[in-house]
C-alpha cells in the first residue's frame, strides 16, 4: 500500500491548509488500534492486522488505545481479551525498549510535522490472583501519564478553536494530543498536559443499536441506511451546544457468528462504502451547511479502504484551501438548519431591516402537510413614542413560500417586546408541522397550528434563541406542495 507518512506535512504547504482548525479537518483513525497480532480467544476482539508503526505509515493519525496494567507493564486489551502488545513499561526509559509509545516517538522523530491523537480509555488492572480486573489506582494512572510525558511531545490544553497546524508548529515541539478518560477528575496535577476524552464525543456507544456501520450481514443489510443520518444528527447536535470539540465518528464492524462473517470480512465489505459516505460529507459539507465539516473516522482493519488517499487527493487538488473549503473558526460561527428532513426543492430568505425587530409572524398550515407558508411582521426602532410598536407599511415582506392554500394563524408580540427566538416541531416526512415564538420578555407564544404535541413525535423541538436578541434573517426550505421542511435564522 502507498505510504502516507507525511500527508499532513505535504498538505500544510497548500495555501490555507495549516489554518484550518483541527476539529474541521478529516482525520483517519483506527478502532481498537492495538488489537493486532495473534492471541487467544481473539476472533471477535481482533480488529486490526497492522501494527501502530504500520498504521502511522499508512496515514492513520487517531489511535484508540484501551489500556490494561499488569504490574509495571501497560498493555492493550479489548473487553475481556488481553493482548501481548506492550504500550510502555514503568522504569524503562524512552529508546530502551520496543513498545507502542516508542513506535510513535520514532515516527515523530522522522516526521516532525505530523500531528497525532491518542485516545486513552477503558483502564483495567489485572488482579494478582485469577483473570479478574479492577479499575486503575491513582498510582497506575500517574505512572502511565508520566510515561506519556516522557516519550511524546505533548500538545497542552488550549481552546480547541485555536488549534490549527499553524498554531501547533509555532508554539513549540508538541505534536501529540492525548484524550484521556476522566482527565479532569483525576486531580494529580498533570491535567494541563492532557485533554479530557469528553472533548471528542463518540456517539456509537449511545443507545441506538442500528447506528452500527455493519450488522454482520452481507449485501444490502451490511450498511444500515440510517448510519449516515445518525452521525450527521449527532454531529449537529453536539455543535449546537456552542462549544468546539473534536468529533469521533466510529465505523467498527462486528461478526455475525462463527463461520458466517468475521470482523475482517465485514471490514472488507463495508469500509469502502463507509469511507465514501464520510468523504461525501468532506466534499459536500454535513447537511448542506458549508461551515460544518466531518472530523475523525475510525475503522477496523484500516488497510481495507482508501480514506487517507481520498483526503490527500481532495485537498491536493485545491489552490487555496481557505477559499475552496469553507469552515467554521468556532462552533459559534455556524447557523444551522435545525430540522431533520433533508428534502427541499427550494429555499426562501427574508431579511429584517437594520433598524427593526421581528414582532410578529403569520403562518399558513394545511392538514397533514403542516406549515406551508410564512410571513414576517417587523417594527421600526428608529421611531419614538407609541408609533414604535405600530407596523410600518412595508412590515409584511410577502409570503416566503409558494403555497397559497391553507388556514392562517398569526402571532403579534405585546407592545414593547419582540421575537428573539423560534421553536418548531417536525414529524418525519411531513417536515415542519408547528411553530411558536420566544419573546424578549422571556415567554413563549402558543403553538400556532392545531397539531398538539401528543399527536406526533417531536424531533426534539429545537429552541433557537438569538444571543444578541435581534434576528436579522430567516431562511426556510420548502418541498413543493408539502410545505416547509426546515428553518434557520441569523442574528
Amino acid at each position: 500500500m502507498t505510504s502516507h507518512s507525511q500527508w499532513m506535512t505535504q498538505l500544510s504547504r497548500k495555501t490555507g491548509f495549516r489554518d484550518v482548525p483541527l476539529f474541521q479537518l478529516p482525520i483517519p483513525g483506527s478502532h481498537d488500534t492495538g488489537t493486532y497480532g495473534e492471541y487467544s480467544n481473539s476472533g471477535w476482539a481482533r480488529t486490526q492486522s497492522r501494527s501502530v508503526a504500520q498504521q502511522l505509515d499508512l496515514g492513520i493519525r487517531f489511535f484508540d488505545l484501551r489500556l490494561r496494567c499488569n504490574g509495571e507493564d501497560y498493555y492493550i486489551h479489548h473487553g475481556l481479551v488481553g493482548t501481548d502488545n506492550l504500550v510502555a513499561t514503568r522504569g524503562a526509559a524512552p529508546d530502551s525498549i520496543s513498545c507502542i509509545l516508542q513506535d510513535i516517538r520514532t515516527f515523530l522523530r522522522a516526521n516532525p510535522d505530523e500531528v497525532i491523537f491518542l485516545s486513552c480509555t477503558d483502564f483495567e488492572s489485572l488482579v494478582a490472583l485469577g483473570p479478574a480486573t479492577e479499575a486503575w489506582s491513582a498510582d497506575e494512572h500517574a505512572g502511565f501519564r508520566r510515561l506519556l510525558m516522557e516519550y511524546l511531545p505533548l500538545i497542552h490544553r488550549r481552546p480547541i478553536c485555536s488549534l490549527t497546524l499553524d498554531s501547533i508548529y509555532k508554539s513549540g515541539r508538541g505534536r501529540v494530543i492525548v484524550l484521556y478518560q476522566a482527565n479532569d477528575s483525576l486531580g494529580d496535577g498533570l491535567e494541563d498536559n492532557f485533554w479530557d476524552d469528553r472533548l471528542a464525543p463518540a456517539p456509537y456507544w449511545e443507545d441506538k443499536g442500528s447506528s452500527l456501520a455493519n450488522d454482520g450481514n452481507v449485501g444490502a443489510q451490511a450498511l444500515p441506511p440510517d448510519w449516515i443520518a445518525y452521525h450527521r444528527t449527532n454531529l449537529i447536535d453536539w455543535q449546537e451546544k456552542g462549544e468546539a470539540s473534536f468529533f469521533w465518528t466510529q465505523a467498527q464492524m462486528r461478526p455475525a457468528g462463527p463461520g458466517v462473517f468475521t470482523v475482517e470480512q465485514s471490514a472488507k465489505e463495508n469500509n469502502p462504502r463507509n469511507i465514501d459516505l464520510f468523504t461525501h460529507w468532506m466534499k459536500a459539507e454535513v447537511g448542506g451547511v458549508p461551515e460544518l465539516r466531518p472530523n475523525i473516522l475510525t475503522l477496523d482493519f484500516i488497510e481495507n479502504g482508501n480514506l487517507t488517499e481520498q483526503i490527500v487527493a481532495f485537498f491536493g487538488a485545491m489552490t487555496d484551501v481557505s477559499r475552496q473549503y469553507p469552515y467554521a473558526r468556532s462552533f459559534r460561527d455556524v447557523t444551522l438548519w435545525c430540522g431533520a428532513n433533508e428534502h427541499a426543492s427550494r429555499c426562501f430568505t427574508a431579511s429584517i431591516p437594520n433598524a427593526s425587530h421581528l414582532v410578529g409572524i403569520v403562518v399558513r398550515h394545511q392538514g397533514s402537510y403542516g406549515l406551508v407558508n410564512l410571513q414576517l411582521k417587523v417594527n421600526d426602532d428608529s421611531r419614538r413614542g407609541p408609533a414604535a410598536d405600530k407596523p410600518i407599511p412595508s412590515d409584511f415582506q410577502g409570503w416566503l413560500g409558494s403555497n397559497s392554500d391553507g388556514n392562517e394563524a398569526a402571532y403579534r408580540c405585546p407592545p414593547g417586546s419582540f421575537i428573539d427566538g423560534l421553536q418548531f416541531a417536525s414529524k418525519g416526512g411531513h417536515g415542519m408541522v408547528n411553530i411558536r415564538c420566544h419573546v424578549s420578555n422571556n415567554t413563549f407564544s402558543n403553538w400556532l397550528t392545531p397539531w398538539p404535541a401528543t399527536d406526533f413525535d417531536f424531533v426534539s423541538p429545537r429552541t433557537m434563541k438569538s444571543r444578541t436578541g435581534r434576528i436579522t434573517q430567516i431562511d426556510v426550505a420548502e418541498q413543493d406542495k408539502f410545505g416547509f421542511t426546515d428553518l434557520r435564522y441569523f442574528y
